[in-house]
């Protein structure tokens, strides 16, 4: 169970209510019902409000957070100093609630320039041999830009470091690491999941042996999609402050395809891998 959560702040949270996504009611323990029940928050200067939380009627059935009335005045007042309007619709901060007890929480708030962080994203991809369709539905491919979407990139990222993040990633995710591809060949075997081998490039001196070992697989039968994702711009500059060499980027891996186009041995798809802010 998380000991910490986190809600942007609009202009609902600031009137004095909030809505608890689904995947993170088990932050506040027992589902209080319809009935609901107090709980206290901390905030500033050794403040504190009741606050209440229960579950709405209806279809929804969505777990609530109130804090209006007169007595929670001084938290609204509270999060509408700390976290100062901007442009419509725009989130105005971070609330983060810690957990001193089932019914007891501190209250904080971060800017947004604390809470944004960069994470990965699929930018630009290129399809070969009818690997677009196949991938639109493809069983591997299910959730992965939301997978991706989970991994943060800092500020002083090297490739070493990110593969190593990505590697927690997926392999938590029903993705397998294969030490080869296969037969005895001297090629790296990628991540496999439903058919599907997976290799990241971020390094230009990677591109080729990817490229290689996809087609190896394709060749030994034991694929039915190929999936190369190329460090690209912004994120290939990050990565190629910390190496020497020249940087990944998605052009040069569709290059060396169309100068080498025997390395296309089955469905293959090679997509950019970029970065975009997100609030953490």
């Amino acid at each position: 169970m998380a000991t910490t959560y986190r809600h942007t702040v609009g202009k609902s949270t600031i009137s004095g209510y909030l809505i608890v996504k689904p995947d993170e009611e088990s932050f506040f323990g027992a589902d209080p019902g319809s009935h609901g029940r107090n709980i206290e928050i901390g905030f500033g200067e050794q403040l504190k409000i009741s606050a209440r939380l229960y579950r709405t009627s209806g279809k929804t059935r969505q777990l609530k957070l109130v804090f209006t009335g007169q007595e929670c005045q001084p938290f609204r007042r509270w999060l509408s100093k700390n976290c100062p309007r901007r442009k419509a619709r725009q989130p105005r901060g971070v609330l983060s609630l810690a957990r001193r007890t089932e019914k007891s929480y501190m209250a904080s708030v971060e800017s947004i320039a604390q809470a944004e962080v960069q994470v990965l994203e699929l930018g630009g991809q290129r399809f070969f041999a009818g690997a677009r369709p196949l991938s639109v539905l493809h069983p591997a491919l299910m959730g992965f830009k939301d997978l991706l979407a989970t991994i943060e990139v800092s500020k002083s990222a090297t490739p070493t470091r990110l593969m190593n993040n990505i590697e927690k990633i997926l392999l938590k995710n029903d993705w397998s690491l294969l030490a080869t591809v296969g037969s005895g060949l001297a090629l790296p075997g990628g991540f496999r999941r439903s058919n599907a081998q997976l290799h990241f490039v971020l390094e230009a001196k990677e591109i080729f042996e990817a490229l290689l070992s996809v087609a190896a697989a394709f060749e030994l039968g034991v694929i039915d999609l190929g999936l190369v994702i190329v460090a690209d711009g912004s994120l290939a500059r990050r990565l190629g402050q910390a190496v020497t060499g020249s940087q990944a980027s998605l052009d040069r891996a569709v290059s060396n395809l169309r100068t080498l186009n025997f390395l296309v041995r089955g469905p293959l798809g090679v997509f950019a891998l970029s970065m975009k802010k997100q609030l953490r």
